[in-house]
């Protein structure tokens, strides 16, 4: 048997904590079965009792949701979870979508790429977006396969033309087309696009470049993510490690990092903290 731990309101819904399992369930299915703090249950039963109270109402919110717009199968079942329903239920929710043809991550993978490759992102970027939406690699990896890379490369240069024409005050054309790179890099363009790009505009515009730029080697990279995890664990938050470690991740991945080497920084960041 289990122990209800505590029960307190949440928003519309009642969060009822049973050996320390979160269930959450709206006041007019608590009403048909209330329970008591210290009382014992039967956990699994009482799921049960929630779920067949659920499933319909969760159906009926996830088609809303998916109605507003796209959702990958695991962001939509998260959503759902927050939402305040059972990890089962919403399981069971993302089943029936996808088996009615509602939700499909391979077709929300392409529409995604289609979208986001024309305005502004590049491969990277799009490819952690989809990643933290729960898309699998496989998934991902046959998505690119069909993404225009025209469009992509056209996107960079639009980026690189407007920002070539706010040049700041003083700068010169080597630092002014190094920020450029750093800012297509952040987007998620890798170093060779957003070099290609900023040569596309000079064309364009007739200019002389100076002087080429290198580009970071693997250890001037790690260091570069390594600062900013240094930076990040400075300013601590009231967090577990493992939000921390997502946050930091996601941080770094907006920043154009591949996840690779923004695992290895954090890692290496890590270890300089037990030494």
């Amino acid at each position: 048997m289990a122990i209800v731990n505590a029960i307190k309101k949440v928003r519309k819904h009642l969060e009822i904590l049973i050996d320390g399992e979160r269930i959450c369930i709206t006041k007019s299915t608590f009403r048909e079965r209330p329970l008591e703090e210290g009382q014992e249950i039967d956990i699994d039963d009482y799921k049960q009792f929630v779920f067949l109270h659920q499933y319909k109402p969760a159906l009926t919110h996830a088609a809303d949701l998916l109605a507003a717009k796209g959702y990958a199968e695991k962001e939509l079942e998260r959503t759902l979870v927050r939402g305040g329903y059972l990890q089962e239920t919403a399981e069971m929710v993302v089943t029936k979508l996808k088996t009615l043809g509602l939700l499909n991550d391979q077709l929300y993978a392409e529409t995604y790429l289609d979208s986001r490759s024309g305005a502004g992102y590049g491969v990277n970027r799009m490819k952690q977006d989809l990643k933290r939406k729960g898309v699998d690699e496989e998934t991902i990896r046959n998505a690119l396969e069909d993404i225009d890379q025209e469009v992509l490369k056209e996107s960079a240069t639009s980026l690189a033309r407007r920002s070539m024409t706010k040049r700041r005050p003083g700068e010169s054309q080597q630092k002014g087309d190094q920020r450029i790179i750093n800012m297509l890099i952040r987007r998620g363009f890798s170093y060779d696009d957003a070099r290609h790009a900023v040569s596309q505009v000079h064309e364009e515009l007739g200019h002389t470049e100076d002087e080429d730029f290198d580009q970071p080697s693997d250890e001037e990279q790690l260091e570069a993510a390594a600062a900013l995890v240094r930076k990040a664990l400075a300013r601590p938050r009231d967090e577990d490690a493992r939000k921390t470690s997502q946050r930091i991740l996601s941080m770094l991945a907006r920043r154009g990092y591949s996840f690779d080497l923004a695992k290895e920084a954090l890692s290496m960041v890590l270890k300089e903290t037990e030494e």
